[in-house]
């Protein structure tokens, strides 16, 4: 019902009105002389707006105002306030159409923002008809309604931070933790409504595929979306059993809905904003799943340690058990839903130029991402991509983890990460003859251990990962196998080969120009290869021999291989009785 004073008549008042107003600096005059009384701003708990406006400090002036347009939203930014209005607008997911359905969404995003972002969100403003126009509370038929925030600084978002050193190991498990603590208190949805949470993913994904294929060959690749369908049938017939594991366990929630890097500000306290006020079926979802929107932002932009302790951190803190099996499917499904997001941007007389080649090259980008995190369902995947020095290995690693977004574990950068305190290894131990100095069995054997340590910590956290390695024994392929079964992980190998000719050239290049992680040197080649044991062992259907010297060619048939071995993992992974643990 509305508020006394709202108009009930079909008559509205004009968007460019609204518009023009809200540009003015003017018009916020009233509001920043009125700020505080209850009937212009809900009570905030411990938050006395009225104090502000009578107290000892001056307000910021008032300066031009930066509107910024939403599919939903006019969004005023002036001096140290925000002031949203909801546009008249009607979407397959909401009808705004009516002031009474503007009012209440705006109330909806007042009081569930309020959870994430106390102090931010201070009320819901009325926008009045005035002689000459309109004003902010006044006396005359309300015409629109106003969310009322407090601007946050804009350099503090996660999205700014990230990179300049600023987000610790200790930022982001603090915000891991938060999250673990909102999930546990936000409401659980209504019974009914979280029985059918396994039928309305499979709706959203028939949605979201159906509406896709409009974009084949522009930014979504055929080969490439008929891969993510099949992984993502293959878990929604298998998962069902932890599903329902979900719903019973009260994980189907009142959630946040859009956990993206610019919604987070690193402020004390933490303040998250911007959570789906709009739609109950984008907000009640699976915890695991609102998570995991935020865990696919960092593996976008390459953060992949942050994000393992962001994930380990959440799960410690949460006791959530199943989310490294659930991480996987729904970061695929949300990137494939950003990707279809940024492709409608393209239609009609969409952005040109410059501007709609970059949002062709993030729309396939979020594509790809959907497809690599499809790679690893239904289980996180290792890829072990191993060969003598020389033959491209660590090029094809790092091309393959780029490409996926993936983390990249490198046996060279491993070996030189010295312990703390420790001092870097002496010239001669590094020029050492083969097998002796920094590459003594002893040494070599501690290395391989760690690596195989930290890719464990990254699987058991939902994460895949590349390794790259010469992995030239059979004894340390055993080992990282065994190791990545332990984290409920899948493993492949890509075994990377080279003439003789090419391997000598590319050591002796290597030795001239001294840019090398690795020490690999053409006096130990013939040795190396003597000791470099065949993959023999190896299951053929999850082993991959790369012998072209072209370098996306490389890493194509890698990427093809791991979609086609994608059924063979499957292979007694989820039993009948439900999924492995």
């Amino acid at each position: 019902m509305l508020p006394d004073g709202a108009r009930k008549g079909e008559h509205m008042t004009s968007a460019d009105v609204v518009r023009r107003f809200l540009l003015d600096p003017r018009s916020y005059l009233k509001l920043r002389a009125a700020e505080g009384p209850a009937a212009v701003i809900a009570e905030v708990e411990g938050h006395d707006a009225g104090a502000e406006c009578a107290g000892s400090e001056p307000l910021p002036p008032l300066d031009a105002v930066d509107l910024v347009e939403t599919h939903l939203s006019l969004v005023a930014l002036v001096s140290d306030r925000v002031v949203k209005v909801k546009k008249p607008v009607h979407y397959e997911f909401v009808d705004l159409r009516t002031l009474a359905a503007r009012w209440r969404v705006c109330e909806d995003e007042v009081r569930l923002n309020r959870r994430l972002a106390p102090g931010v969100y201070l009320g819901v403003v009325p926008i009045t008809e005035a002689p000459g126009g309109l004003e902010f509370n006044g006396a005359g038929a309300v015409a629109e309604y106003a969310v009322l925030m407090r601007r946050l600084p804009c350099e503090r978002t996660l999205e700014a931070l990230l990179g300049s050193g600023e987000v610790t190991p200790a930022v982001i498990e603090r915000l891991g933790c938060l999250l673990a603590q909102f999930h546990a208190e936000t409401v659980p949805v209504d019974p009914e409504e979280a029985a059918a949470w396994p039928r309305r993913m499979e709706r959203n994904c028939a949605e979201n595929f159906h509406e896709t294929r409009q974009f084949l060959g522009v930014t979504l690749d055929g080969d490439l979306d008929d891969f993510i369908q099949r992984q993502t049938q293959r878990f929604l017939e298998a998962a069902e059993p932890l599903f329902r594991q979900r719903i019973a366990a009260l994980r189907i929630r009142e959630c946040h809905g859009d956990l993206r890097l610019e919604h987070i500000y690193l402020t004390e306290p933490i303040a998250i904003i911007d959570c789906v006020e709009f739609s109950d079926r984008f907000r009640n979802v699976d915890t695991a799943a609102d998570l995991a929107f935020l865990s696919m932002e960092l593996g976008l932009h390459g953060y992949h340690d942050l994000n393992r302790r962001l994930l380990e951190s959440y799960r410690a803190a949460s006791g959530d058990k199943h989310l490294a099996r659930l991480l996987n499917f729904y970061r695929s499904y949300y990137a494939y839903v950003r990707g279809k997001v940024v492709s409608l941007r393209l239609q009609g007389n969409g952005p040109q130029g410059a501007e709609r080649s970059s949002l062709l090259d993030r729309a396939q980008r979020l594509f790809v991402l959907a497809g690599s995190y499809a790679l690893g369902l239904p289980r996180p995947l290792c890829v072990v991509v191993f060969g003598l020095m020389g033959s491209g290995k660590s090029t094809l690693a790092r091309a393959l983890a780029q490409r996926l977004c993936w983390p990249l574990l490198q046996s060279d950068a491993e070996r030189k990460a010295a312990e703390p305190g420790a001092p870097p290894p002496a010239a001669e131990a590094i020029r050492a003859p083969y097998a002796q100095g920094e590459y003594s069995s002893a040494r070599r054997n501690a290395v391989y251990d760690r690596l195989a340590e930290h890719a464990r910590a990254y699987l058991a956290a939902g994460q895949s990962v590349v390794l790259d390695a010469t992995y030239s024994r059979r004894a340390w392929r055993r080992e990282i196998t065994a190791r990545v079964r332990e984290a409920s992980g899948s493993i492949c190998f890509v075994e990377r080969r080279a003439s003789e000719a090419t391997i000598r050239r590319r050591l002796r290049k290597r030795e001239r120009e001294g840019r090398s992680l690795s020490d690999g040197r053409l006096d130990l080649f013939d040795a190396h290869r003597a000791d470099y044991e065949p993959p023999d062992e190896i299951d053929p259907t999850m082993l991959l021999r790369v012998t072209t010297e072209e370098r996306e060619e490389a890493v194509r048939e890698a990427e093809s291989f791991l979609r086609r071995s994608a059924s063979a993992r499957w292979r007694g992974d989820w039993p009948e009785g439900g999924p492995a643990r």
